[in-house]
């Protein structure tokens, strides 16, 4: 009986996991598309006028410009850091909650975005 319960947990979690990343794959993928009709500098959104708004700008290092202009290296790095988590979700795949799905499809998602 415990079999057919791992198997069920297994594929509910491959499914979370498959749907979660596709959804915001796509949802990074139209956001990108929106904002690449804009120039550098423009607003995209005025949020609360005078308080706060984002414009779009172009980083082409990781978070906050680290290793600025080494897109190569960082995509390479986001390439195995993926492969790296698609096995532990495989691993993970029978004793993870649905919400642990979640936040790997989640992650997965940024990295390949």
């Amino acid at each position: 009986m415990a079999r057919l319960e791992d198997k069920q947990i297994a594929n509910r979690n491959a499914v979370v996991f498959a749907g979660v990343s596709l959804v915001w794959l796509l949802l990074d993928y139209a956001t990108k598309q929106w904002a690449d009709a804009a120039s550098v500098g423009d607003i995209l959104w005025a949020g609360i006028p005078g308080v706060f708004d984002f414009r779009l700008v172009h980083n082409t290092g990781a978070a906050w410009g680290i290793l600025d202009g080494s897109t190569f290296g960082l995509g390479l790095f986001a390439l195995v850091f993926c492969a790296v988590l698609l096995i532990a979700a495989h691993l993970r795949r029978t004793r993870a909650n649905a919400l642990e799905m979640v936040g790997f499809g989640l992650v997965l998602a940024g990295g390949l975005g």
